[in-house]
């Protein structure tokens, strides 16, 4: 009978540990949404302004290509800076509760967004300023979709 409570006790502290090493403390927190906003300003920014530039140009070729694929080869990184507890209550975010209570749906407009930038790579390796213009469209309203149901809400617009 001590054994079995023994290990029933085991049991339950070795639950109770994996369900605390799942969540975030509020330091922890405030590091994974500066790395979040740095992924943003560093990574997602820059390429995404490089890119609309040239389309607007109507001079897209490699490099909108290769800054498209950083956004896409990058984007599992992103989204590993979502960990559960670095969302609104800790810490001060953009990010909305909705991102951890509809996490496959966060990751659908992932989704999304990589297969628009794959189209966008392979519109402006072939240098078809329409096709990449059209791409670049759907790559923008991906990235809208996803701020706008899920934070930091800050409309991308595609201007000619």
């Amino acid at each position: 009978m001590k054994v079995s409570l023994f290990i029933a006790s085991l049991i339950a502290f070795a639950i109770l540990a994996l369900s605390v090493s799942t969540t975030v403390t509020a330091q922890d927190a405030a590091t994974v949404i500066k790395d979040r906003k740095n992924h943003m300003k560093k990574i997602n920014k820059p390429n995404i302004r490089k890119i609309m530039k040239s389309v607007k140009a109507g001079t897209v070729g490699p490099a909108d290509a290769a800054a498209a694929a950083k956004i896409r080869v990058n984007m599992p990184k992103f989204m590993q800076l979502f960990p559960a507890g670095s969302g609104p209550g800790k810490i001060k975010t953009r990010a909305k509760d909705t991102i951890w209570s509809d996490f496959s749906g966060f990751q659908a407009k992932k989704d999304s967004l990589v297969k628009a930038l794959v189209g966008f790579e392979a519109a402006a390796k072939s240098g078809n300023a329409a096709a990449a213009d059209k791409a670049m469209r759907t790559v923008v309203s991906a990235c809208n979709g996803c701020h706008k149901a899920y934070g930091g809400w800050r409309r991308i617009k595609l201007k000619k």
